[in-house]
């Protein structure tokens, strides 16, 4: 697909945007692991190749749906959530040092995961209006939800519904 010179500016400015907004969420990942189990500076690898490849992935995707779907101005964050946790979770570029695993294996095993929740739920809140509800679930449900993120076949778009399906039921509650 060939960009426009509207589209280049556009996909520069949201590949900047997204990596600001997933550098951001890596530092609190990073942080909270030093303050709940005790990781220290270096123990959490970020491969910046595959954070720019994700954001690269995520974009694509968001242009190929504006490409073919003249009629969606501005795709909702639901989308936008299922798309980021996809492409986190299939590419992976946080890794803990292996000798820093076993200070919390949970936590070690699920690190991409719970990036691309925190991620994705960060998202979705912002984008809400007042009055609104924000999404909190159960750490049981949250449990559940990185297993099956980890070790269940998942796409983009199942992702996006589960989301919207979250938000709404948050909201009715």
């Amino acid at each position: 697909m060939q960009l426009n010179n509207e589209q280049k500016d556009w996909y520069e400015q949201k590949k900047k945007d997204t990596l600001d907004l997933i550098s951001s969420a890596i530092t609190d990942i990073i942080d909270v692991a030093q303050e709940v189990s005790g990781f220290i500076n270096g123990e959490i690898e970020v491969d910046h190749q595959i954070v720019s490849s994700v954001v690269d992935r995520y974009l694509r995707d968001v242009l190929r749906i504006r490409f073919y779907h003249h009629e969606i101005a501005h795709i909702d964050c639901h989308k936008i959530s299922g798309y980021l946790t996809y492409w986190i979770c299939k590419l992976k570029p946080l890794k803990v040092m292996k000798s820093a695993y076993q200070k919390n294996l949970k936590f070690s095993h699920l690190i991409n995961e719970n990036l691309a929740w925190n991620l994705s739920i960060t998202r979705i809140n912002y984008q809400k209006q007042p009055p609104y509800k924000t999404i909190v679930q159960n750490n049981n449900f949250i449990l559940y939800f990185l297993y099956t993120l980890h070790y269940r076949p998942i796409n983009p778009d199942s992702l996006s519904i589960t989301y919207y399906l979250l938000d709404k039921k948050e909201q009715l509650d």
